[in-house]
């Protein structure tokens, strides 16, 4: 795959604290699309929660059952705030259950009480401004869907073509 660009983008630690002006990097992923006169590009989150959203989009390219999509849409992972090459979540626990760690993280790491589904779908709203789309077209899986959901319930004037695999369980 050619012209891939990878990029760390700069949000606020929380967004819903104005007054607060930490902030942390985020990983991304740009995928040219393979055809010539591309319509968007698709964002896309592989669930979990915890799983890397860049290593997720890189493996759609290999897929050949993706490739009219791809050929049609420029491609944009992202590792969620915490997640793997974006800031991370840094605190001592026993567990890999990831909602237990970030339970236990919460006194030691303020990312930890910032890593809600509202606040990624925030950083997709200025990721989507950054790459200059007007909607927001998404692939969401497992939790992904979840997120999916809650940006097209917060931006419901960018939200564009969204594909959400399964609902997540209550």
């Amino acid at each position: 795959v050619t012209g891939i660009r990878c990029a760390k983008i700069i949000v606020p630690l929380d967004w819903d604290d104005p007054t607060n002006e930490q902030t942390i990097e985020l990983s991304t992923l740009n995928i040219p699309a393979t055809g010539d006169d591309p319509i968007g590009t698709l964002f896309g989150n592989p669930g979990g929660p915890g799983a890397s959203g860049v290593e997720f989009t890189l493996g759609l390219t290999g897929n050949p059952k993706f490739a009219p999509v791809h050929e049609k849409y420029n491609l944009l992972g992202f590792d969620p705030r915490g997640i793997g090459r974006s800031d991370a979540l840094e605190c001592e626990n026993d567990t890999e259950i990831f909602e237990l760690q970030l339970a236990l993280c919460a006194d030691q790491d303020p990312l930890a009480l910032s890593m809600g589904t509202a606040q990624v779908a925030r950083d997709m709203e200025l990721m989507r401004h950054l790459v200059g789309d007007e909607s927001m077209h998404y692939a969401g899986f497992s939790y992904g869907t979840v997120i999916g959901a809650t940006y097209a319930t917060l931006f419901p004037e960018h939200t564009g073509r969204i594909m959400l695999d399964s609902a997540w369980p209550s």
